[in-house]
């Protein structure tokens, strides 16, 4: 049960969750809201809405402000690995390029010069 002394605060990219727990009914059922600040205001840049029966884990809080930065959710090395198993043992390098290009580290730009760089049998 949510309770004042176990509520989670942790942050994320610039970002702090604050739960306040501001309801109570008359079964003594808690209701949480799950605050949100940015940069360590004190007022909350905004709310999430979620269940409010219980705390927001790490991960969720992070897709949830991965969802409000752009809209798209950062993506791991795992889950290409799981999407692409075929990729596994020895592909390390093309690993870190589709990783980085889906996560808006690589620009297509620089994703082009890897993909387009032609490899012979000569070499």
């Amino acid at each position: 049960m949510i309770n004042h002394h176990n509520a989670p605060k942790f942050g994320y990219a610039g970002y702090e969750y604050r739960p306040a727990i501001e309801h109570e009914d008359e079964e003594g059922v808690r209701k949480v809201t799950h605050f949100v600040h940015l940069n360590c205001d004190e007022e909350p840049d905004f709310v999430i809405d979620a269940s409010p029966y219980a705390w927001l884990t790490l991960e969720e809080f992070q897709y949830h402000i991965d969802m409000k930065q752009g809209g798209v959710e950062k993506i791991t090395e795992d889950q290409i690995l799981d999407r692409f198993p075929e990729l596994g043992g020895g592909y390390s390098a093309v690993i870190d390029i589709i990783t980085e290009l889906a996560n808006g580290d690589l620009s297509p730009e620089e994703f082009r010069k890897f993909v387009l760089t032609e490899e012979t049998e000569d070499a």
